[in-house]
C-alpha cells in the first residue's frame, strides 16, 4: 500500500488540492474542513477536518503551494499519523481563518441585535423619492 499522510484543514468547507501529473493531467483531491460531511477515517480535531491522502501527492502539492496563505498560516498542514496530527491541531486551534461564524453576543462593530439595528435605522432620514 502507498504511503499516506493526514491533511488537516481549518477552512470550514474544506479545500481542493490539485497537482499536474507527469502526463500533464490535473489530479484533484478534496480535503475535508471541519463542517464537511465527506467520509473520513480521521475525526474532526480542534476545529480541523482531516483527510488521508497519498504522501507523494501531498509532497508535490506542498512544494508548489508552500507560499499559499492557508499553508503559511497553518490552516492546512499534514501529519504522518493521527497522534501527531491531533497534537498539531491542538497547537493551532486558536488560529483564525477569518471564516468563523459570528458570535451573536459580540457580532462586531456596527452590528447588533435586530431590535437595536431597527431603532438605529428608524433614526435615519427618510430615503423616499431618492431612488
Amino acid at each position: 500500500m502507498a504511503e499516506t499522510v493526514i491533511v488537516y484543514c481549518k477552512i470550514p468547507n474544506g479545500f481542493h488540492l490539485t497537482v499536474k501529473a507527469a502526463d500533464g493531467v490535473d489530479h484533484t483531491i478534496r480535503i475535508n474542513g471541519p463542517i464537511n460531511k465527506q467520509p473520513s477515517d480521521v475525526p474532526v480535531v480542534c476545529g480541523h477536518g482531516a483527510t488521508r491522502i497519498p504522501k507523494d501527492f501531498w509532497d508535490q502539492w506542498f512544494k508548489e503551494h508552500q507560499n499559499l496563505e492557508p499553508v503559511e498560516k497553518e490552516h492546512i498542514f499534514a501529519a504522518d499519523n493521527k497522534n501527531s496530527g491531533r497534537d498539531m491541531a491542538r497547537e493551532r486551534k486558536d488560529n483564525r481563518t477569518g471564516l468563523e461564524g459570528i458570535d451573536p453576543k459580540k457580532p462586531g462593530r456596527g452590528v447588533g441585535p435586530a431590535e437595536e439595528m431597527k431603532k438605529a435605522l428608524d433614526k435615519l432620514p427618510s430615503q423616499e423619492g431618492l431612488v
